[in-house]
């Protein structure tokens, strides 16, 4: 089944970027009443465990970007972030723009272009959702 496309929530670090954005995607999944985590610990049970052949991928762009000066990114699964996270530091291929208990906003910044992902818990409908 595939997520609902949404809109990204007013509050969202990135609503204002998205705005004036080349591209923006956004889907929605319903939270059980249950789910105590905060955005950092959404993101990790999303992200990890990645898949062997994503990171697999990731080194051979890695490898193959290399000589036109572009960023390796690395890959996905390596050590914990230290908490509490801080703007810069590290998540993944990812660097860190805001993290709160609510939304955790990465980024990845390079010479061809700029991805930004944000991580937000928000009310939807009857209930809490996971906006991405």
């Amino acid at each position: 089944m595939t997520p609902p496309v949404s809109r990204i929530p007013s509050q969202s670090v990135l609503f204002g970027l998205s705005q004036t954005a080349s591209y923006v995607d956004c889907v929605t999944h319903p939270l059980p009443e249950d789910c105590a985590g905060d955005a950092l610990a959404l993101y990790l049970a999303i992200m990890r465990p990645a898949p062997r052949w994503l990171n697999a991928m990731l080194v051979v762009r890695d490898r193959m970007v290399r000589p036109f000066g572009l960023k390796a990114v690395g890959g996905f699964g390596g050590n914990p972030p230290s908490l509490p996270l801080q703007a810069g530091d590290r998540v993944d291929i990812f660097t860190v723009k805001h993290s709160s208990p609510d939304e955790l906003t990465l980024f990845i910044e390079d010479t061809h272009l700029n991805v930004c992902v944000s991580l937000i818990r928000a009310d939807h409908g009857t209930g809490k959702a996971v906006f991405m």
